[in-house]
């Protein structure tokens, strides 16, 4: 019952929760990626092991976000197809 206090709505199934999380992994994988990746880039050549582990995480960021932004690209258009009744 909705109009009570104290009594919770329907709780969303968990395929109505995972644009929202894709979307959050995907926002903070592309920040990670350009951060880590300026700084791998505007690094001091002498110090090498932090080069590269700024490199490594950028690295990271980028195939999570890309990943995650094929996952929701994909949901969209599925959700597109069964819109319009194609199966």
């Amino acid at each position: 019952m909705r109009g009570q206090p104290g009594m919770a709505g329907p709780r969303p199934r968990g395929g109505e929760r995972a644009p929202k999380l894709l979307a959050i992994l995907n926002v903070v994988a592309w920040a990670g990626f350009w951060a880590f990746g300026y700084l791998a880039l505007t690094g001091d050549p002498a110090a090498p092991g932090e080069v590269t582990t700024a490199a490594l995480l950028a690295a990271l960021g980028g195939a999570a976000g890309l990943w995650a932004w094929l996952k929701l690209a994909r949901r969209g258009a599925e959700n597109r197809q069964t819109e319009r009744g194609v199966t």
